[in-house]
């Protein structure tokens, strides 16, 4: 089954083409890394794919179904940039348990959500720091938390933007284990693969906000001569430092 299919995306943000014709499936079990230099469009697509940004032309599909009518959230789990998430005393067990709480009306997690935060606690090692602020841990041990509030749910398909962005490597390596303990669907956004060349199924590229790469695991470094050829940069893009661009 195909998880995530893109087809002919294009993506314009305050007048400003940002994706275009952008083609992409993910299909399950699979782990895809998704690489491209600041000012790419990765961080744009993950949005448009989740429906946090509107696309101007082109087509998405999760789960087999239009993202215009897709409303099995539950199953999609999300793992933004450590960097743009701000948590004031907030414990690690109650940054995992609003993972559980998002898709639902207001309540007390239940017995199964509560065996479900343990789960993901125990998952990514957090255990012993379950009643620790967040704020209070280490730059690795706190991206870790945001990957247990994305795998709470035991979801489907797994997408996570930068997860090693300011993460030493052993913590990138403790992390790229537990992600390949979840036997789950991963579209992951990296700039460097070496922590997890290992369960990598294939790599995309994009350059200017088209894809250029999509095959057998690389990296930038390593794509030279096999990589398509890239299409001339859009003068509109370069030196533009916006946050939704990257």
């Amino acid at each position: 089954m195909t998880c995530l299919s893109v087809s002919n995306l294009k993506v314009e943000l305050s007048g400003v083409l940002i994706l275009d014709d952008v083609s992409l499936e993910v299909d399950d079990q699979q782990t895809v890394a998704l690489l491209g230099d600041n000012g790419s469009g990765k961080s744009t697509l993950i949005k448009a794919i989740l429906s946090l940004i509107p696309h101007s032309a082109g087509t998405i599909d999760l789960l087999g179904t239009a993202i215009e009518r897709f409303h099995q959230w539950s199953q999609i789990g999300y793992v933004p940039q450590r960097a743009s998430v701000s948590l004031h005393s907030t414990t690690v067990r109650e940054v995992v348990t609003s993972g559980v709480l998002a898709n639902r009306p207001i309540g007390w997690p239940s017995r199964r959500d509560r065996r479900r935060v343990d789960w993901a606690l125990e998952t990514v090692g957090l255990t012993d720091q379950a009643k620790q602020l967040y704020l209070h841990l280490s730059g690795g041990q706190q991206q870790r938390v945001l990957i247990a509030r994305g795998i709470v749910n035991q979801p489907r398909f797994l997408i996570l933007d930068e997860p090693f962005a300011g993460v030493d490597l052993i913590n990138q390596k403790d992390i790229a284990s537990s992600l390949a303990s979840l036997k789950t669907t991963i579209l992951v956004v990296l700039h460097e693969t070496e922590s997890m060349a290992a369960n990598l199924d294939r790599t995309v590229v994009l350059r200017a906000g088209r894809v250029v790469y999509d095959g057998a695991p690389t990296t930038l470094e390593d794509l030279g001569s096999h990589e398509s050829q890239p299409p001339a940069r859009n003068p509109l893009l370069t030196g533009m430092d916006r946050p939704w661009i990257s």
